[in-house]
């Protein structure tokens, strides 16, 4: 791909991104994508063979963005708590952002129609922060930092991410309350590492 074709798909892309966000996916055309940014059908059929596919780019697009922070996390040298709450801090932020929201709720009503989409901001999030967690949870459990009869440690990462992530995802969602509230976050991460250690340590 030249640098000219990928800064038009990239283009593309993120007028797509704006539109589905505000607009959901019915309410988007391609016509309107390209009084963005200009070109014809054929070019965004070139790129992604049509608009359910340019709507899959742009879910996938979001998840990779999200993804970043999660990646960038080292924390294999770190002692438990400091990791459970680096890991709680990263999730509760990258999942609270307003594109993050509004792309779960996007993903949620298309699932019938996307479901790779749906699929994609699944393991972008959520469950690539569990298993990030469980590779670390694994080390530690070997190393005999965690109790060896709280389960193996895909589930009790999933679980600790679970325990950060719904209720703050469940309220975003219904706009009972706001996001970014980033003080709030760090005690409410604070709280839940401290219960989810109160069970997995060994005493």
């Amino acid at each position: 791909m030249t640098s000219k074709t990928k800064q038009k798909r990239d283009a593309i892309l993120a007028a797509a991104s704006s539109l589905f966000l505000e607009r959901g996916f019915n309410g988007v055309s391609l016509d309107d994508v390209l009084k963005v940014t200009g070109g014809s059908k054929t070019t965004v059929y070139n790129y992604f063979g049509s608009k359910d596919g340019l709507f899959e780019a742009v879910i996938l697009r979001i998840c990779d963005e999200a993804l970043v922070s999660l990646r960038a996390l080292e924390l294999q040298q770190l002692p438990l708590r400091d990791a459970l709450t680096r890991m709680g801090v990263t999730v509760v932020n990258v999942l609270s952002e307003p594109v993050a929201v509004e792309a779960y709720r996007l993903a949620i009503s298309e699932a019938p129609r996307h479901p790779r989409a749906a699929r994609a901001y699944y393991e972008a999030a959520p469950d690539a922060a569990a298993r990030i967690l469980a590779k670390y949870l694994a080390e530690r459990q070997a190393a005999g930092d965690l109790r060896g009869d709280v389960g193996e440690p895909r589930r009790l990462a999933s679980l600790f991410i679970d325990s950060l992530v719904h209720n703050l995802l469940m309220q975003a969602l219904l706009g009972i309350a706001p996001v970014q509230q980033h003080d709030a976050h760090d005690a409410f991460v604070g709280d839940t590492v401290e219960t989810f250690m109160n069970g997995i340590v060994p005493r």
